[in-house]
Parts: structure tokens; C-alpha cells; sequence
């Protein structure tokens, strides 16, 4: 574009610029305007985190990967010593995994954190102590321990009174001579006996359980040693079909004789409940595997094994099945009460599970899940 040539030229070439410079003013001004404002809005959001942080009860520091710490705030700094930081960071860093979640114990307190990686590549940890919550709750275990002891005791000395009654009952009765023993009267007597013997075997079963001896077992193996003691038992009933499905090609560490007396047991429950006619089923799940219960879907965990057995004979209702596992509650005539006691301690010392599941007038299902490997 030339030299404005006239008078009107130079006149509409500064109006235009004039018009340039106001806007490129105001847009500065604009942007200057909104810079500021942004700036007070982070300065202002930095501040809001800082007192969130500097306020919470749990320790927060954030550690480079050479360990240099490059946040605490107040709490980390009231509940720490500037050595038993490095232990906790030190305990953080080595884990080959993060995050993590764990509790430590250091200085007679009781740590429990949880750490994460941060976007820069840092660790941020996060800890609380723990020390008086962990005592409420012993606290409370002990309680509920002599609680459950006091119920023990009661109930015990409930079932070894009834045959102890009848026996003695049936003694005075022969030392008075005012009965004529008779085979009957005898029998009466030897089983009142065997009740009190099976209560004091299964009281000892339960108390004095020996920890587990793993060892490396076949579960099928397991399982149809069972099932053959099973039919042994029940010979004489040949109405009920027991049937094993899908329970090859798995192994676990276990206690062979443990286990098969959790699996015993609960097979034992199932063929009594089997009235007339019907059917049991053993059934194996593999880890990830699917299990279908009366009351919803359950999911065999990673590095665990499920075995199902299921029945067809009378279910139980709701407050039966609440308390099945109550150790002296049986449904059985000759029963302790013992038998899914004894189970689910069996289970729990496999480092497993015990779920129980039942439908009024359709059958029972009890689902034993243990972990497959354990340290020997």
C-alpha cells in the first residue's frame, strides 16, 4: 500500500489505525484481566488444598524416588519421628508393587498407610496410627471371646446333662431293684453312654484341632476316597444317587485327612437329608470360575479352589440356616451339633471360606472354597 496522497486519505488511514490500536489495547487488557484473575484462582486453590492438607488427622508426604521427601504436613510431622519416617518410607520404596496397602509397626505404634504413584513419577503416602483403634478392637475380641465361652460352657453342660440325668436316672432304679434290667433298659443305657462319648469326641475334635500338615494332594483322589466311605456307610440306602462331576485335573496343598473330614461331614448332612429318594452332587470350580447358589452367583477367587455339594432333600428355612453353623445346634436326633463346626474351622485353617446356601423343600447347597498352595 502507497503514501496516503491527500488529506482524506491520511484522515481514514488514522481513523483504521486508531481503531487497531484500541482494540489490540483492550484485548491486552483482556487478557492481562483474565491472567490475573487465573492466577489468584490457582493461588487461591493452592491455599484451599494446603489448609485441607495441613488440617486432615492422617500423615501425607510425598517422596521422590531417591527418597527425598518434598511434602509433609502438620499431621506427618506430629506423628512420626524423623526416624521412624525413613523406616515407613523405606518399608514404601522397597515394595516391588505400587499401591499399596499395609500396616507396620514401628516404635510400639501401630502404622497403617497406603501409597500411590504420582503423574511425575513420585510416591505419595498416606498414614494413620492405629494403636488405639487396634486396642478397642482386641478389646472387643476378648469380650466377644468370653461371651461366646460362657455360651460355650452352657451349652455343654446342657448336653452332658441329659445323659448323665438318664443314666443316673436308670442306676438308682437298678440299685433300689425296682426294675428287672432287660435287654431295652441296657440298650438305654449303652446309648445314652455313646451320646455322651460322641459329645466328648467332637468337644475334643473341635478344641484340639492340630494344625493342618499340607502336603500335595489330588482333589478327585480326595473326593472319591470320600464318596466311597459315603456308600459304605449308607449301603443299605439305595434310593439316593451321589454323583461327582468336573473334578479332575485339580491339585492343592492340603491336610489330606483334614479336608476329607470336612468333605465327610458335610456328605454325611446331605444324605440324611435326602428323606426318600433323591440325589447328591459333588461339583469342583477352578479359580474365576462361576458358582450358581440359591441366594446369588459367587466367584471362586484367584489361587483358590471350590468344591459344591448339593443335595435335593428338604432345605432348611431362614432360621435354621442362621444357625447352622452355632456349634450345638443340630436338627438331628443323634447329633452333637459339632459336624459344620468342625468344618468351617477346617475351611478357615485351609485359609478358605464356607458358604452355606438353602431353599425350603428344593435342597442345600455348601460350597467349601480353600486356597490352593500354602507355605510348608
Amino acid at each position: 500500500m502507497g503514501t496516503p496522497s491527500s488529506p482524506a486519505e491520511m484522515l481514514q488511514s488514522l481513523y483504521y489505525n486508531s481503531i487497531v490500536f484500541f482494540l489490540f489495547a483492550f484485548l491486552s487488557y483482556f487478557v492481562a484481566e483474565k491472567l490475573q484473575k487465573t492466577g489468584q484462582e490457582l493461588e487461591k486453590a493452592r491455599l484451599s488444598s494446603s489448609k485441607i492438607l495441613e488440617s486432615i488427622p492422617s500423615g501425607v508426604i510425598t517422596i521422590e524416588r531417591n527418597k527425598r521427601v518434598t511434602y509433609r504436613n502438620k499431621s506427618a510431622m506430629e506423628l512420626l519421628t524423623a526416624s521412624e519416617e525413613r523406616l515407613l518410607i523405606e518399608k514404601v520404596l522397597e515394595s516391588p508393587e505400587l499401591p499399596i496397602r499395609d500396616e507396620i509397626n514401628i516404635g510400639g505404634k501401630i502404622i497403617g498407610y497406603s501409597s500411590k504413584i504420582l503423574p511425575h513419577g513420585g510416591v505419595i503416602l498416606v498414614f494413620q496410627d492405629l494403636t488405639e483403634i487396634k486396642k478397642i478392637e482386641q478389646e472387643k475380641l476378648n469380650l466377644e471371646r468370653l461371651a461366646l465361652l460362657g455360651e460355650f460352657a452352657a451349652n455343654l453342660a446342657h448336653e452332658i446333662r441329659n445323659p448323665v440325668t438318664a443314666i443316673n436316672t436308670a442306676m438308682e432304679l437298678l440299685y433300689h431293684k425296682q426294675i428287672n434290667p432287660d435287654k431295652e433298659f441296657l440298650e438305654g443305657i449303652m446309648k445314652e453312654a455313646e451320646r455322651l462319648n460322641r459329645i466328648a469326641t467332637d468337644f475334643l475334635r473341635f478344641s484340639k484341632m492340630p494344625s493342618p500338615n499340607f502336603v500335595e494332594i489330588s482333589l478327585k483322589n480326595i473326593i472319591d476316597e470320600t464318596v466311597e466311605e459315603i456308600k459304605h456307610l449308607y449301603k443299605n440306602n439305595q434310593k439316593i444317587q451321589i454323583q461327582q462331576n468336573a473334578c479332575t485335573d485339580l491339585s492343592l496343598h492340603a491336610d489330606p485327612g483334614q479336608l476329607g473330614s470336612a468333605l465327610l461331614n458335610v456328605l454325611k448332612n446331605a444324605v440324611e437329608a435326602i428323606k426318600d429318594e433323591g440325589k447328591v452332587s459333588i461339583v469342583c470350580f477352578g479359580e474365576g470360575e462361576e458358582v450358581t447358589l440359591y441366594d446369588g452367583e459367587e466367584v471362586i477367587p484367584r489361587g483358590y479352589v471350590g468344591i459344591l455339594i448339593e443335595d435335593t432333600g428338604e432345605g432348611m428355612d431362614e432360621d435354621t440356616l442362621k444357625r447352622a453353623r452355632d456349634i450345638f445346634f443340630t436338627t438331628k436326633r443323634e447329633g452333637t451339633g459339632f459336624g459344620l463346626s468342625i468344618v468351617e474351622r477346617i475351611v478357615k485353617n485351609h485359609g478358605g471360606f464356607l458358604k452355606i446356601s438353602s431353599k425350603k423343600g428344593v435342597g442345600t447347597q455348601v460350597l467349601i472354597v480353600v486356597r490352593k498352595n500354602h507355605a510348608r
